[in-house]
């Protein structure tokens, strides 16, 4: 997929509890103050408390495992588009790798993520 030219570019969404706890959902905030046109194609259908306090990969795994879906105005609109999703932090890639899933089954013929930042553990002897 040629990454600068995508179909769609859209953002992980977070859970409604979080919204209303924090007001705003950072990635469209980073998104409008680029100016990039984006869409609001995922929804978020499983509530969990932040990532962060998982420590495996499995765990965030299942976690996120079908915590995604797409709304239903693009249920039938994925057919063959490359989509791109924004997140702020990757940490194990689990958000990816389940929205990746949900729009390749509602027919995305690519989808890429962009992120700002990875968080890495270190350990420190």
């Amino acid at each position: 997929m040629n990454v600068t030219n995508p179909d769609i570019i859209s953002f992980v969404p977070i859970s409604l509890f979080r919204l209303l706890d924090r007001g705003y959902n950072q990635n469209i905030v980073i998104l409008k103050a680029l100016k990039l046109g984006i869409e609001d194609v995922l929804k978020r259908v499983k509530h969990h408390k932040p990532l962060s306090l998982k420590s495996t990969k499995e765990q965030r795994l299942n976690i996120v495992s079908k915590a995604f879906d797409v709304k239903r105005e693009y249920k039938f609109g994925l057919d063959d588009k490359s989509v791109l999703i924004f997140d702020d932090l990757v940490t194990t890639g689990a958000t990816a790798s389940s929205i990746a899933k949900v729009l390749k089954f509602y027919g995305a013929k690519e989808v890429c993520f962009y992120f700002l930042a990875s968080h890495r553990k270190t350990l420190v002897i």
